[in-house]
């Protein structure tokens, strides 16, 4: 007989016994007829007799998640989901969420589309498995949708209208500070920080990059002028040990990151930024190779670094707009949507960042 509702509801177990359970639910005698409709599924040897003699086709699609969490903790949608898609729908009809924690999951029958004597709301084509600690959340704070949420450190996307503290829209409470008379004005989208160039800069937390082995940095810029060694970012302790974008080194913008002085700096350059206007700027360092992204695109990269932001160690001056060295000039421009991450973004990944105006 078909499983009721109540029955359903009662039924947790931990990540490996949901799947079974599903599986289980899925070729059991009759059961496969209550899931009729769905998508993927073949169904057990009493479905196939009834569907040989003119029964219903059962299928089951199991899909992953689309919002994934970046440390697959269980916090949220977690990447652990299966969900039963029902073409006719066209929505999910059920989600198994068991979590990487091995935390409980309930299970439940939800859904509209088709009648059982035991549930008023939902049918028997829907199963709703979900871990009870877990709430479903937006990984990218832009609602794309997409991987651009995960392993997102911080997000400062400058829209205050007032103040000197610059929001973390990641949700990590990563705060920066607006310093000298830097202020807020409309951006590349809604406001940016405004820097004149006279010892203007954004103070951000110390060691914003926390001992990362893999790690990325994308900010939209747009240079009022682009005197030499003026800084995107300048993360490090001072003139030894940092790591820093600049829009110009004389012929290009470079990257570089040293634990040596200025004569260890391990190096990429790219193209000339534009001033005037509006421009994307991406360094991604992961696995030894560092690359720098302009306007989406790669303009070049480093297969041979040895250092990573953990060599660095507790980097205590961490600027945007501002140089370890006091020689060199401060920014004049603006900066809006900059986004820093534990891991090297993917070329399309830059791309999206790009197109998106994120």
């Amino acid at each position: 007989m078909p499983l009721a509702g109540p029955a359903l509801r009662s039924v947790r177990r931990r990540r490996t016994s949901v799947i079974a359970l599903a599986a289980s639910l899925a070729c059991a005698p009759l059961a496969c007829s209550n899931l009729a409709g769905l998508d993927h599924y073949t169904p057990c040897s009493h479905c196939s007799a009834a569907e040989a003699a003119g029964g219903a086709a059962a299928d089951v699609s199991a899909t992953p998640d689309d919002d994934v969490s970046p440390d697959d903790t269980g916090a949220g949608d977690d990447g652990n989901d299966v969900r039963l898609v029902d073409r006719a729908m066209g929505a999910p009809d059920a989600t198994i969420d068991a979590d990487a924690a091995g935390r409980d999951a309930a299970l439940e029958a939800t859904g509209s589309d088709g009648p059982t004597a035991t549930d008023a709301t939902g049918d028997m084509n829907e199963l709703d498995a979900v871990d009870a600690a877990d709430a479903p959340t937006d990984t990218t704070p832009d609602g794309t949708g997409s991987t651009l949420g995960m392993g997102l450190v911080a997000y400062y996307a400058f829209d205050e209208t007032g103040g000197t503290t610059a929001a973390d829209s990641s949700g990590n409470g990563h705060d920066a500070t607006l310093t000298g008379g830097a202020t807020f004005s409309a951006g590349l989208r809604n406001n940016a920080v405004t820097l004149s160039g006279n010892r203007q800069y954004v103070a951000l937390p110390a060691n914003i990059l926390g001992g990362l082995t893999s790690f990325s940095v994308t900010a939209w810029v747009n240079l009022g002028s682009a005197p030499t060694w003026a800084r995107i970012f300048d993360f490090g302790t001072g003139t030894t040990v940092y790591t820093f974008l600049t829009a110009n080194a004389g012929k290009a913008c470079r990257f570089a990151i040293t634990t040596a002085t200025n004569a260890g700096e391990q190096q990429v350059d790219g193209t000339m930024l534009l001033t005037g206007s509006w421009q994307h700027l991406a360094v991604t360092l992961g696995s030894g190779t560092a690359t720098l992204y302009l306007q989406g695109a790669e303009v070049g990269h480093n297969s041979g670094v040895t250092l990573t932001a953990a060599s660095l160690g507790n980097t205590t001056q961490d600027w945007l707009g501002r140089s370890e060295f006091s020689v060199d000039p401060y920014l004049t421009g603006q900066m809006d949507n900059v986004r820093i991450y534990s891991r090297a973004l993917t070329a399309a990944e830059v791309a999206e960042l790009y197109s998106s105006q994120l």
